[in-house]
């Protein structure tokens, strides 16, 4: 309110337009500014409310109904309007204006023939007339997840969002109040449905039948309602519009032409985002919508069913909760809801096929980053491959995001939709009878899934995996999948303490993928060798063995595999009594892993940082690591790495016999406490000085 007035008085602004999607308050806003104004305009202030009528050549007779201006026969009524108005100092608050978008040229004729006026619009999309002040109308504050959980019902209601569920359901039901019991709750509610001040008070208006808790579980789908069928029976005093939902969304849809009606419904596909780039691809297909898709999503931006942001450079777009559920709705009505998800599941398969051979080099961190924008796109894709029986699709899509979700800790979800992905080619194909490329994607997909099983301990299925998929690629005369399957069934003999049959097994990996001349997985086969050394208690060989792997992927730019290698020979200068080495080594990895998000990876290299501390007489300190090394490694699903596991169990033995148990669980809680960034930062810190 504050900075509308401001527009209006102090910077004179003389048409200011109060903009945002439907059902954020800009009605209620605007009253509540005009009301306060009063005093400001000496002819005062003036309500026009466009809502009933639809013809933009109504709107010059709606205002000089609103006005009282007397028409002069044979003057068109727009110079009557300007005539009365041109000497007289008033505010005019235009309210519900989208629906008459064209006359806006009106406006501006009014404007620049009345020196004193001012003119304050709601409209779903501003008016775009010289002179405009666009003032975005946007959703209430609400908590974030966080703050949900470490906050008090006290602190919530000082979120907006929060404050108005409290105040309208205790119009309803006096003694309703925001307790510890409820307040989790409500805040998911408000949450889900994007802070928008009418969702929230139609919701709370179902507080005399359901106590929150219920109230969420109706929103989330429980009870097969969807939000849109939830968010009904508004007071009677509201406009028809705004009694519902769906009413209020319904009167930005009928609005637009045809072209913006069949993209709007289109984009429902998307799921947390999209680029301009993905709605060419999944929303135009063979068609063409007579539109640029640029013209197309700015107009939905414009009239607020479209929100826009920017990412590192990139413009993202998204729908409000309440909206995309509408769109999905109107998608299916269409009858092209199968066609646009067939090609959604297109353009993101390609996407992660596109992506997957770049998460190695020096490109990794851009694309990592970018997979992880587009993440629940991908999600989204490979559920409708599952759901539409695409069972290459779904394997092709398994593999190439397998390192993405290796790295970003997503790892008992993608041993998910590996699972599913091979149930879904064994249920319903023969891969006798497959092409050669199908029993590719699926010997690709069982090595997925070995990998994932990896990382969560399950070394007996890792191996009949491997065996599976190593038998496949003999047969295809793949050399780069036989070596991968080789690795796999190593790791399976690694972990098992076959330490023997695990050194064959990475030789004969290692000789494969230099006869196919792959000097990244060279440098995989060699660090494994390493591995296998550190078990042996040959430091000295495995630390030749990471050197040159080190040297290698420096020269390929690969920075994980570089931070990696640097961590492993941290972990062999420990166990020959150099910690100050040990020390820059694991800190210099740890940093890249924190540029690269990789959250099993900074979770594996604490107990490194863990012994260096307990080495240098920092119990605490050394307490504190393990404890968010821990909580990481619950966070994602795994078990703490086996070849850190020796480290590990000595180190935390160690500390325990220096500090007495309250200490002990004391330091140890603070660690599991911390987010991911503070354990970096904690872990990265200048510890000269602590004890």
């Amino acid at each position: 309110m504050a900075a509308i007035r401001r527009l209006l008085l102090q910077d004179s602004a003389r048409l200011v337009a109060l903009t945002g999607a439907g059902g954020t308050g800009k009605t209620r806003l605007g009253l509540e500014v005009a009301a306060n104004l009063t005093d400001d305009f000496q002819d005062g202030v003036f309500l026009v409310n466009l809502a009933p009528i639809s013809e933009p050549g109504l709107v010059a007779a709606t205002i000089v109904t609103t006005l009282g201006v007397h028409e002069i026969p044979g003057q068109p009524l727009q110079d009557s309007l300007k005539d009365s108005l041109r000497e007289r100092h008033l505010l005019l608050f235009l309210d519900n204006f989208e629906q008459v978008i064209e006359a806006a040229p009106l406006v501006a004729e009014l404007l620049a023939a009345c020196p004193r006026l001012q003119v304050l619009v709601t409209s779903r999309e501003p008016l775009h007339v010289r002179g405009e002040k666009e003032f975005l109308v946007q959703p209430l504050e609400a908590p974030t997840a966080a703050d949900m959980l470490c906050k008090s019902p006290q602190q919530l209601r000082q979120y907006a969002a929060i404050e108005l569920f409290v105040q309208r359901a205790a119009d309803i039901k006096p003694d309703f109040a925001l307790t510890e019991e409820n307040a989790p709750a409500v805040a998911n509610i408000c949450a889900r449905l994007d802070a928008l001040p009418l969702a929230i008070e139609l919701a709370a208006a179902r507080i005399r039948l359901l106590p929150p808790q219920a109230m969420l579980e109706q929103l989330l789908g429980v009870h097969g309602l969807t939000p849109l069928q939830f968010l009904t029976a508004g007071p009677r005093d509201l406009p028809v519009r705004q009694q519902t939902m769906r009413a209020t969304i319904a009167w930005s849809y009928d609005l637009l032409d045809d072209r913006d009606k069949m993209l709007f419904r289109r984009l429902a596909v998307f799921a947390g985002g999209f680029t301009l780039e993905a709605v060419e691809a999944v929303c135009t297909g063979n068609e063409q919508l007579g539109m640029d898709v640029l013209g197309g999503v700015g107009s939905l931006v414009r009239k607020n069913l479209l929100q826009r942001e920017e990412r590192d450079g990139e413009a993202r777009f998204t729908m409000l909760e309440t909206i995309g559920e509408y769109a999905r709705e109107k998608l299916l009505e269409a009858g092209e809801d199968e066609r646009v998800r067939d090609q959604h599941l297109n353009a993101f398969l390609q996407l992660a096929e596109k992506a997957s051979p770049k998460l190695f080099g020096a490109e990794a961190v851009p694309w990592m980053e970018r997979l992880e924008r587009d993440h629940d796109n991908l999600r989204s894709a490979l559920r409708w491959a599952l759901v539409r029986g695409a069972s290459a699709a779904a394997l092709r899509m398994s593999w190439a995001l397998a390192w993405f979700w290796w790295v970003r800790g997503h790892l008992s979800e993608g041993r998910e939709w590996a699972h599913q992905a091979l149930a879904l080619s064994r249920r319903t194909d023969d891969l006798d009878r497959m092409t050669a490329d199908y029993r590719r994607w699926y010997a690709w997909a069982l090595l997925a899934a070995a990998t994932f099983a990896s990382a969560q301990g399950d070394y007996a299925t890792v191996r009949g995996l491997a065996e599976e998929s190593l038998g496949l690629f003999r047969e295809l005369g793949d050399k780069r999948g036989a070596a991968l399957s080789l690795h796999w069934l190593g790791i399976a003999a690694l972990y098992t303490r076959d330490y023997s049959g695990a050194y064959t097994l990475f030789e004969e990996r290692l000789a494969l993928s230099r006869e196919e001349g792959d000097r990244w997985e060279v440098g995989i086969g060699l660090a494994f060798l390493g591995v296998v050394a550190i078990h042996r208690g040959d430091y000295p060989a495995a630390r030749g063995f990471y050197e040159q792997a080190y040297a290698l992927y420096q020269e390929l730019g690969d920075q994980r595999n570089v931070a990696w290698s640097l961590d492993m020979l941290g972990l062999v200068d420990g166990y020959e009594g150099d910690f100050v080495t040990a020390r820059v080594r694991h800190t210099e990895a740890l940093a890249v892993f924190r540029k690269l998000g990789d959250i099993k990876a900074i979770a594996e290299c604490l107990p490194g940082l863990a012994r260096v501390a307990e080495a240098d007489r920092q119990p605490r300190r050394a307490a504190k690591l393990l404890g968010a090394a821990d909580s990481l490694l619950a966070r994602i699903g795994i078990r703490v790495d086996p070849t850190k596991r020796e480290v590990w169990d000595s180190t935390l033995n160690a500390v325990y016999m220096q500090l007495d148990a309250p200490t002990f669980e004391a330091v140890w809680a603070a660690g599991h406490a911390l987010t991911l960034d503070e354990a970096v930062g904690y872990a990265l810190e200048d510890t000269s000085s602590e004890s």
